[in-house]
């Protein structure tokens, strides 16, 4: 019997990742070096952005500010009153949940112990470090070479959404490693690990309950019900345990919530809408006719200011609208079970739905890539023998056109997703790249939403089956 030829998906996004870290070289010297850009500040966030005294609390003038707030909010009576950065400024409003704020609660005891400020944060940064290189160092498994380590920079410590995520300081972080066993795992023994690697996800960020949609689209009725049951109960037993009990706490976030989103930017734009800053989510997106319309005759210049004056108004309905389209095809298309696609809708539509994604959730395109590159099923399970690289796209090599187009799509929306562009074309915003990946990622989901009503046979593409079991 002859050898089965070799998965050239791997191949293909490692060279496009280096053509892009290429170009991303000449783009960001430019950027840096003639136009006076702050790399920092076009690709995260101005690092001096007051939440702290860099002297005794931060290191050089960075804050690490997504670090520093959870904290803020932690030290207030309720952690869901709003907190100022200095005196007189515009409240900063606290998005998370009571589970969302477990990292934070872990550097204060840290803290506590006698390690200070400074010391907690360092600890905090470390395994905030070791979450986001998980990815990478899945797709160096049991490769001695050299050579194979590439993936250590390309969706690792050279990566945007690493270099992003560290310089904010983000816990959101934290959701990687639980999103990269969840994606291997998914259709693959044992059959618990993929719903706890759910509920610890969403645990740290509540969206990501959305990887359940892979669940369902494999038949995975009780494993989805048991971890969405096992989420809910967990989240509210942590807002019971904080002062003001359940009800008022939950409330109180969801005030909190609501007021995060509807905050402006420097010029008294509303975030939603505003091109300032990296923004994923389908809201964003449909803002964004406002600026492609300007112009326009009739009835059609007149949309853009229409769509985006509903959206700041119902800032939820889209990432509502976009969810119910993903729950549909999930249990009903007839391709629902082809894995790649069923991986895609899973992974991306969390960071599309709430109203506010902000570029270091860019993040979930590092265990995409590591599914990608790293090795088989089979290569884990130590069954493999070829030492070529094979990935979750193995089962395309041989579909249509139709569908080798689509990973190609998708090899480039995850390319320009993890690769860091240092360019902006205001001094004020940040990067103009990055600012159209949330519509790339917008236009994949949907492409693969319509591919998913196709019959496999049409698309060239087996169905893979629960090696689970149907139904758990």
């Amino acid at each position: 019997m002859s050898a089965a030829a070799p998965d050239p998906w791997p191949r293909r996004l490692m060279a496009m990742l280096i053509a892009l870290f290429a170009v991303s070289v000449l783009v960001s010297w430019v950027s840096v070096s003639y136009l006076g850009r702050n790399p920092a500040a076009v690709e995260s966030f101005t690092p001096a952005d007051g939440w702290c005294d860099p002297a005794t609390d931060g290191i050089g003038v960075h804050c690490f500010g997504d670090f520093q707030l959870p904290r803020a909010f932690l030290g207030e009576d309720s952690p869901w009153d709003p907190v100022y950065p200095a005196p007189g400024a515009v409240p900063a409003p606290n998005p998370y949940t009571a589970t969302a704020m477990a990292p934070h609660l872990f550097a204060r005891a840290i803290e506590w112990v006698g390690a200070g400020h400074q010391g907690s944060m360092v600890a905090y940064l470390i395994l905030l470090a070791a979450a986001l290189l998980a990815p990478a160092l899945w797709a160096t498994l049991g490769r001695p070479r050299p050579r194979d380590w590439v993936p250590l920079l390309l969706i690792g410590v050279a990566s945007g959404p690493f270099l992003t995520t560290m310089d904010r300081g983000n816990s959101a972080g934290f959701a990687v490693p639980f999103i990269l066993l969840f994606g291997l795992y998914v259709r693959r023994r044992p059959d618990w690990v993929a719903p706890v690697a759910l509920v610890c996800a969403a645990l740290i960020r509540p969206q990501f309950i959305f990887l359940a949609l892979a669940l369902l689209a494999f038949g995975r009725i009780r494993s989805t019900v048991a971890a969405v049951g096992a989420w809910f109960v967990i989240s509210a037993s942590a807002f019971a345990l904080l002062p003001g009990g359940p009800i008022s706490n939950i409330s109180a976030w969801w005030s909190s919530l609501t007021a995060f989103d509807a905050q402006l930017d420097r010029l008294s734009v509303p975030l939603v809408a505003s091109r300032e800053f990296i923004n994923l989510s389908v809201a964003h997106t449909v803002t964004m006719f406002d600026d492609w319309l300007v112009g326009a005759p009739g009835f059609v210049g007149t949309y853009g200011p229409m769509a985006t004056d509903w959206i700041v108004a119902h800032t939820m309905v889209p990432g509502v609208v976009l969810a119910l389209l993903a729950l549909v095809t999930v249990l009903l298309a007839p391709s629902r079970r082809v894995l790649p696609m069923a991986l895609v809708v899973a992974l991306i539509v969390p960071i599309l739905t709430q109203a506010l994604s902000f570029g270091y959730y860019l993040m979930v395109a590092l265990p995409l890539a590591a599914l990608i590159l790293g090795p088989s099923a089979d290569a884990l399970d130590g069954t493999g023998t070829s030492r070529e690289r094979s990935g979750m796209l193995r089962s395309l090599s041989r579909s249509s056109r139709v569908m080798t187009a689509w990973a190609w799509g998708l090899l480039a929306t995850i390319g320009l997703s993890v690769v860091p562009f240092i360019y902006s074309t205001d001094i004020g915003r940040q990067s103009t790249v990055k600012g159209y990946v949330g519509a790339l990622w917008l236009l994949v989901v949907l492409v693969t939403l319509v591919l998913m009503w196709m019959p496999p046979r049409i698309l060239g593409v087996a169905q893979a089956d629960d090696v689970t079991g149907a139904g758990r």
